[in-house]
């Protein structure tokens, strides 16, 4: 038979089954099934097999969460269509690769211990070194706001809470340029700090006393820490009652519920200075200007005197209040003052205040908010203090321009020391 003439045998291709699975080499090499991918870990056989490397033995980086999408795509997310797909895509900004190119390499050799620390526990631990470590804190007298306090919120954790945001806004202060994002660390710490120590005041005894009383502290100087604001002014606002003499009132409803005593026991010990006795004025310890004030707190109280405002007393005891306060720190006509240790304490005057004369300043009585402005002068004896600074000015100035002429004369001695 002619050789042409025989029937043509067609060859079949031996069929083989195809798998999706497997290493990335083994899916470049399209390996069949018969010697497929058995994806041993950390080095599959195939490769082992080869000597090559093995994508098994490379460490896989966590799926980003979705709302990161966005940024590691550099757009948002093409929906697939039917056909092949491209091989050819669009340049991306260079800049953004190299960023995302150091994060994937910063991410490839951290180790797996630490993959579960995010960004908000780094910053926690930041600004809990930051309290520890700093050293010319005012409130850390003898240790206990730094060292007796922080082992307090290991039990009771929402003093961690007041801690991070004392901590932040002081950093805010340090860092102006990231003066908002710290503020806004320390607003969202201090506003859960503020809901569990609410919860814990419903049930005061004699265990938790001292860690209640040391939130509430906290909370008062974290309202003065977070600075100045247009419309408050401690004891007074502009849209209605102060909540910070509202917390100060907190802080005292807790000593006279527990008792002073027990209060400023155990880890508050050394803060009670009991009835210590002084020899001299704050002004001569510490170096201050004399000041000229006995006449004019003389002349301010035979004029409330001879008012005919009903409710006058109120502002004569707390002038009166503050007399004691202005002798301690400056002395009598001499410069001297022998008396209370406590009564140099600037913020004793506000701690005794009565609610009514609190409401006398909200309702912008002329005599009430001199006094106040008068304390002023007094509270700028701390402005060394940081979370102090620009209350005293805040509050001088916003008084004085509340005053009309026939009342600012009163304030003239006090704008000059000011």
């Amino acid at each position: 038979m002619d050789e042409s003439c025989k029937p043509r045998t067609t060859k079949f291709r031996r069929s083989h089954r195809k798998s999706r699975n497997g290493c990335r080499n083994c899916k470049q090499r399209k390996i069949k099934a018969c010697i497929q991918c058995d994806e041993a870990k950390p080095k599959c056989y195939n490769c082992d097999r080869f000597d090559i490397d093995c994508s098994y033995s490379q460490r896989q980086l966590p799926t980003p969460p979705s709302s990161l999408d966005f940024l590691v795509s550099n757009g948002p997310t093409v929906q697939r269509r039917r056909g092949r797909p491209r091989t050819r895509f669009p340049e991306r900004n260079s800049i953004v690769d190299e960023e995302v190119s150091m994060s994937h390499h910063s991410l490839l050799h951290m180790p797996d211990t630490y993959r579960s620390y995010s960004a908000a526990n780094i910053e926690t631990y930041r600004l809990l070194h930051h309290y520890l470590t700093w050293t010319d804190d005012p409130t850390n007298q003898n240790n206990v706001m730094q060292v007796q306090v922080s082992q307090l919120g290991f039990t009771y954790p929402f003093l961690l809470d007041f801690i991070h945001g004392y901590s932040a806004l002081h950093l805010a202060r340090l860092q102006p340029v990231k003066q908002r994002h710290y503020q806004t660390v320390a607003d969202r710490s201090n506003s859960i700090g503020l809901r569990a120590l609410a919860t814990a005041l419903h049930a005061v005894d004699t265990k938790n006393c001292h860690a209640i009383f040391a939130g509430s502290v906290f909370v008062c100087l974290n309202v003065l820490a977070r600075g100045p604001l247009s419309g408050e002014y401690l004891l007074f606002t502009e849209t209605g009652p102060s909540i910070w003499f509202q917390l100060l009132k907190g802080v005292r409803s807790i000593l006279e519920m527990v008792g002073s005593d027990r209060a400023f026991s155990g880890p508050f010990q050394s803060l009670s200075a009991g009835h210590q006795q002084v020899n001299q004025p704050v002004a001569v310890v510490r170096g201050l200007p004399r000041l000229d004030w006995i006449g004019h707190f003389q002349q301010l109280r035979d004029n409330i005197n001879f008012s005919d405002d009903l409710d006058g007393l109120l502002d004569i005891e707390a002038l009166d209040s503050l007399w004691v306060c202005y002798r301690a720190t400056w002395g009598d006509i001499d410069g001297t003052y022998q008396g209370d240790a406590k009564n140099q304490t600037v913020f004793i005057w506000i701690y005794h205040l009565k609610d009514e004369f609190v409401r006398r300043l909200q309702d912008l009585k002329p005599m009430s908010l001199i006094i106040f402005a008068y304390f002023a002068l007094l509270l700028k004896t701390l402005q060394q203090i940081w979370f102090i600074s620009g209350w005293p000015q805040h509050i001088f100035y916003s008084i004085y321009t509340q005053l009309d002429s026939s009342h600012k004369h009163w304030l003239d001695w006090v704008l000059k020391a000011i």
